[in-house]
């Protein structure tokens, strides 16, 4: 299924940086977030314990954790851009997969995926040319995103280059 998801993000958003070897996922009493190995060389997506018997929520959680894996960073160096995007990204998948919609309650992530939304057009589609364009979405500017979407409110691009809190 990580295979499977990846395949989908790098569709939309451009290959993963190939420099960090993939592992499968675990369920973790922590999760979900991405873990690295002790050499940095080794990633993976942790699980919350609550996915262990919900397919629907592996599935939420595996697809959030998956924009992460396109350019892993260290636990709280993301961006509202980020953020807002792997929530984006994971109501995509679960609506493809035709499973029952898991949105977040915490309002960070909530705040985080209307400010993706604000994007011109479809939001994946712009995020895909933001990463392409620009690179990993936690090293994008307020002026990078202005200059890329000259339409683009400067608040709303403000906000989402704002490290993500969660």
């Amino acid at each position: 299924m990580q295979l499977e998801l990846l395949a989908i993000a790098e569709a939309l958003f451009g290959p993963r940086d190939s420099s960090y070897q993939l592992y499968q996922p675990q369920f973790y009493e922590n999760g979900p977030n991405v873990r690295f190995s002790l050499d940095r060389k080794g990633v993976w997506a942790e699980l919350s314990y609550n996915g262990r018997f919900y397919w629907p929520t592996v599935l939420y959680e595996l697809a959030h954790e998956t924009v992460h894996l396109l350019n892993p960073g260290v636990l709280g160096t993301a961006n509202n851009l980020e953020e807002g995007v792997a929530v984006a990204f994971s109501i995509y998948v679960q609506q493809a997969y035709g499973v029952e919609i898991q949105r977040p309650s915490i309002p960070s992530y909530v705040y985080a995926l209307s400010l993706v939304e604000a994007l011109p057009n479809n939001p994946l589609t712009s995020a895909g040319r933001i990463r392409r364009e620009l690179g990993r979405f936690s090293n994008v500017s307020k002026d990078d995103l202005v200059n890329l979407f000259p339409e683009l409110d400067v608040d709303v691009a403000n906000h989402l280059t704002d490290r993500f809190k969660r």
